[in-house]
This record gives C-alpha cells, sequence and structure tokens, in this order.
C-alpha cells in the first residue's frame, strides 16, 4: 500500500507501462516508453548527483556526451517513436565536431572503465579536445 500511497506514478494506467514493463523488459524489446537517459542539465536540475563528484556539471562530465552517444549509437532503433522525435531532431543538429567528441568520451570511458580503473576529468578533457587516431565501433 505505501508504493500506491507515496507515488504519483502508481496509478494503475502508469503503473503498467513504467513499472512492471520497463522492470520486466527492461533489456528486450518487447514493451517500453522511452529509454531514460538524460544530459548532464538534467540530471543536476533533478537532484543532488552532482554534489561532491569531481567531474565540474558544465566542463568535464561525461554524463551529456554519453547521452548523445547513445541516441546516436542507437538511432535506427528510435526512428519512427513518436517519443523519441524530439531529442532525435535535436541530436540531428549537432554539429559533426561535436557527435564525434561524442563518440570519443565514449570510446574512453569504455576504455577506463573496461580496464577496471577509475575515470577522471582528465581522461573526458583529452577525449573531447583530441581526435582519436582511430574513430571506436559504433557497435560498442
Amino acid at each position: 500500500d505505501w508504493f500506491w500511497a507515496m507515488f504519483t506514478d502508481a496509478y494503475d494506467w502508469v503503473v503498467e507501462p513504467n513499472v512492471l514493463a520497463m522492470g520486466t523488459y527492461a533489456t528486450g524489446s518487447l514493451m517500453s516508453t522511452k529509454p531514460y537517459v538524460c544530459g548532464t542539465p538534467y540530471l543536476k536540475r533533478m537532484g543532488d548527483a552532482c554534489k561532491g563528484c569531481s567531474f565540474s556539471p558544465s566542463s568535464t562530465c561525461p554524463i551529456s556526451d554519453l547521452y548523445w552517444a547513445f541516441l546516436a549509437r542507437h538511432a535506427p532503433l528510435f526512428e519512427g517513436n513518436i517519443r523519441m522525435a524530439m531529442p532525435m531532431r535535436t541530436l540531428a543538429k549537432r554539429s559533426q565536431a561535436k557527435r564525434d567528441a561524442d563518440r570519443r568520451v565514449h570510446a574512453k570511458v569504455v576504455e577506463v572503465l573496461g580496464r577496471g580503473d577509475v575515470l577522471t576529468p582528465d581522461d573526458v578533457k583529452g577525449a573531447r579536445a583530441e581526435p582519436a587516431a582511430a574513430e571506436p565501433s559504433l557497435a560498442q
């Protein structure tokens, strides 16, 4: 009963798509609303996740880069999905230089965390600033 009393999303018409479906089908394509990913400004505005973080939300946080890289990598899946129309239009307006930087930051995050190392603000700055010798595969 606490769930029904505490959450606006607890109404019957919301529970199925937002709670049950995303929890049950989170890795498949059977049912979903839209990907719950966001950029740095939204994350900062909606909570205190940025407090005490070593990344600056305005200059070194990789979340926005990862958001745009995710949308770019999965663009074919979102085509025709009306819920994703606005973010996909915004992605299409991003400059090629920014899209390239998004891919480099994604590749750096995957590389560093894949080794079990700690990602640093300098890793993000470096990935944004320098074109990589070989661009990462979109399949990553």
